[in-house]
């Protein structure tokens, strides 16, 4: 079964807006949270299902001082696309204008169950069993969360530009105004221009690639320090930081959670 990973914890603090290669579910389990997904916000309670689709910007924060619980999952499209007559780019390609719905459906006990198996030990084959009823469950209920195909942003060459000189220096100390000049465009001309083709704005979308991959290397047992050295943060702590506000738990938490490899 290809890989996914599951989160559960218990949050008081901001994610900062970003997105993930992978499909997000996330059930909440206590108290309540608002999450912006594309612009648009939620308000989501206790018992709510939240879908959040591949490369669709989101961010969260608490709605007040008691925080929220909530517990996890994501995975690749390839893995959906399994279950489904849809392809993985066609998966990978979607947006949910639907995406909050109460849990009191078979994909909400389904989902705690995927949690609670993969915190036990138990016969591989039942978790596999349980994972793959709610794959299956959700591929025939697509429908309700709406999806389509995620709309286009205004194109602009010189935005595209931009983010591949990022990309291409993504550890590297390259500032925003060494950018903007490559590009001919100003650094608040670049930051209006990104933001409004990619849904964040230039310094975020870095911090970001930089976290998806301390994740990568986390999976590939990477020693924390090698990870924050590799990947462009001055020392552990700002590695943690940003981490936190892109995956909601540490690097040393995220090194611990449950992996999906566990229900096979």
């Amino acid at each position: 079964m290809p890989d996914a990973v599951l989160f559960h914890s218990r949050y008081d603090h901001e994610f900062m807006a970003h997105s993930h290669d992978v499909l997000t579910f996330i059930l909440v389990t206590g108290g309540t949270v608002r999450i912006d997904i594309d612009g648009t916000s939620y308000r989501v309670d206790k018992g709510q299902f939240v879908t959040i689709g591949a490369h669709q910007v989101h961010a969260a924060r608490p709605v007040d001082g008691a925080g929220w619980k909530m517990r996890s999952v994501h995975l690749r499209p390839e893995t959906l696309a399994g279950f489904s007559r849809m392809s993985p780019a066609d998966i990978e390609g979607m947006q949910f204008l639907r995406p909050v719905h109460d849990a009191g459906n078979p994909a909400g006990s389904l989902f705690l169950d995927i949690h609670y198996r993969s915190e036990v030990d138990g016969p591989n084959g039942e978790r596999g069993d349980r994972f793959r009823s709610f794959l299956g469950w959700l591929s025939n209920n697509l429908d309700m969360l709406a999806p389509q195909p995620r709309s286009r942003r205004s194109s602009d060459d010189r935005a595209e530009q931009a983010r591949k000189i990022l990309a291409d220096t993504i550890f590297d100390g390259i500032s925003l105004d060494q950018v903007a000049n490559e590009v001919g465009m100003s650094p608040f001309a670049l930051i209006r221009s990104f933001k409004k083709n990619f849904g964040i704005c230039p310094h975020t979308w870095r911090l970001q690639q930089r976290a998806n991959e301390v994740a990568r290397l986390l999976r590939s047992r990477v020693r924390l320090i090698d990870a924050a050295g590799a990947c462009g943060f001055s020392d552990q702590s700002h590695m943690a930081r940003v981490f936190k506000k892109v995956f909601g738990v540490t690097p040393g938490q995220y090194g611990s959670m449950h992996r999906a490899d566990r229900l096979q």
